[in-house]
């Protein structure tokens, strides 16, 4: 019999979220070659002002996090309407985020979400289910 990993969810990211129309807001992920999962690190582009993935030594405002993707999406051929968690009042679990692999480091990490919480997207984030 073959075994199903399922992947994560909303309910695996967001813990809790006041008022998701709020919170959430439909972007743009920027045509690349890459497949993006649901938890997905994200920042904008200054040049295009379209997502992508948020990385640690990016240029173009590409290492500052701006939310948290709430969907996958394939962005292999064109661009991609998605949603994501950009504001606060919100409370995700930081152990089921995704992180570009220029991340290497926890403090890498932590500080990216710090930035978050801190930033013009108050997110609050534990680690833990």
């Amino acid at each position: 019999m073959a075994v199903y990993n399922e992947g994560n969810n909303i309910g695996d990211i967001v813990k809790m979220e006041s008022n998701y129309s709020y919170s959430r807001e439909t972007v743009t992920l920027k045509q690349s070659t890459g497949v993006y999962v649901i938890g997905t690190l994200l920042a904008v582009e200054t040049s295009t002002t379209k997502y992508r993935f948020c990385v640690q030594t990016g240029a173009d405002n590409t290492a500052v996090p701006a939310g948290i993707l709430l969907q996958g999406a394939d962005t292999t051929f064109a661009d991609v309407k998605v949603i994501i968690l950009k504001r606060g009042p919100a409370d995700i679990n930081a152990n089921k985020i995704v992180f570009d692999s220029s991340f290497t480091t926890q403090t890498q990490k932590d500080t990216a979400l710090n930035l978050l919480k801190n930033g013009n997207a108050p997110i609050t984030w534990h680690r833990g289910a």
